[in-house]
């Protein structure tokens, strides 16, 4: 963990305890309505003293942790294709779909819809290799 923490800014910032208890609210309920001002309120502190302690402990304003992790979890559930991409957007706390793919789009320059193709397809081409070896 301490090695991992010296590679990870946001790890080496669980160790505030402000700071932490908001990482941890952030990566546990990456869905909730998140602003500054209620993760400030979680991590007991005023909104201007978080804003500036949780940009210099983990390297990135909250907001733009949260859209991470939020992209994070996206991946995770394209990849589940049981998992209805309609459902997606909601489930990791985006109110509208066209927020959603907007935001996704942004972050890697292409659609959820052709995230979830193109690792469709991948996996296709996984399992065929494995089938004919």
């Amino acid at each position: 963990m301490e090695q991992l923490a010296e590679e990870s800014p946001a790890l080496s910032a669980l160790h505030h305890p402000g700071i932490g208890k908001a990482l941890m609210a952030i990566h546990g309920s990456c869905a909730e309505p998140w602003t500054v001002e209620s993760l400030a309120r979680e991590a007991g502190m005023s909104r201007s003293t978080f804003s500036q302690m949780f940009r210099e402990l983990v390297g990135e304003p909250p907001m733009r942790h949260l859209t991470v992790r939020r992209m994070q979890e996206a991946r995770r559930l394209l990849a589940d294709t049981s998992v209805p991409q309609q459902d997606i957007a909601q489930r990791i706390g985006y109110r509208s779909q066209v927020g959603f793919h907007l935001a996704f789009r942004k972050e890697f320059d292409m659609t959820p819809g052709d995230f979830r193709s193109r690792r469709a397809s991948r996996t296709r081409t996984v399992q065929q290799v494995r089938d004919d070896g």
